[in-house]
This record gives structure tokens, sequence and C-alpha cells, in this order.
């Protein structure tokens, strides 16, 4: 494995993880599946994506999680309102050939994200 950058967000159906590595964010979903999304947000543009959602309560995530959250429903419909606000620390993750991926998150957690859509944690 290979230790890395990331941030995490905890969502009322859900998390999303962002690896600097390879610029990507992870949606995971209580439901059992998870997509994953290139990091197009880049500095200088706003920290948040949704013209008409207010910002503090609850809160709405910003930078690269805020932008696939306003504009993929479907994440949005699935993980709902963030609980948290984005919290740095360093992971470890692995990546299979075939796609799918192992990802420790800072408190232990391991997450494997499946390449047929679904994940389990360890």
């Amino acid at each position: 494995s290979t230790s890395v950058l990331m941030a995490k967000e905890g969502f009322e159906g859900g998390q999303m993880i962002w690896r600097e590595d390879n610029r990507q964010i992870y949606a995971r979903y209580d439901s059992g599946s998870w997509s994953s999304f290139s990091d197009s947000w880049k500095e200088g543009q706003p920290e948040f994506s949704c013209p008409g959602i207010g910002t503090q309560s609850p809160p709405v995530p910003t930078r690269g999680f805020g932008k696939v959250w306003c504009e993929h429903s479907d994440v949005r419909n699935q993980l709902g309102w963030a609980r948290t606000e984005e919290q740095g620390f360093h992971g470890n993750v692995q990546d299979f050939l075939t796609g799918g991926h192992i990802i420790q998150l800072d408190t232990g957690r391991i997450y494997v994200l499946y390449p047929t859509g679904n994940w389990v944690d360890r």
C-alpha cells in the first residue's frame, strides 16, 4: 500500500473521500455502492458550487466535494446533507489492476471498493 494525502467528509447517507495522488473523489454510499469522479475543482474557483443552496445549515460541501455533490444529482440524492466539514489526513491506498481500491482512513477503518461498484469495510 501507499501513504497519500486524503480528505474525507461525512454525509447523512455515506462519505466522500479524496485522494491527492490521483485527484479522484470517491462517493461511498450507505446502500453498499460507490462511484468515483475526477476532481476538476481548481484553486481560484468558488468554494461553494451550488447557487441557491445555503452554505451553513446544514453544512454544504465545498471545493471538489462540493462540485461533485452539486453537479451530480444522483450523488447528492444518495449522500444527502453533509454531517461534518471536510477533514484532511494521511491514509493508505492500494489499487487493483482490475479497477478496485483499498482505502485505509486515519481512523484505521478500511474500505474495499470493488470494481463491480460495491464496497465492504474491514
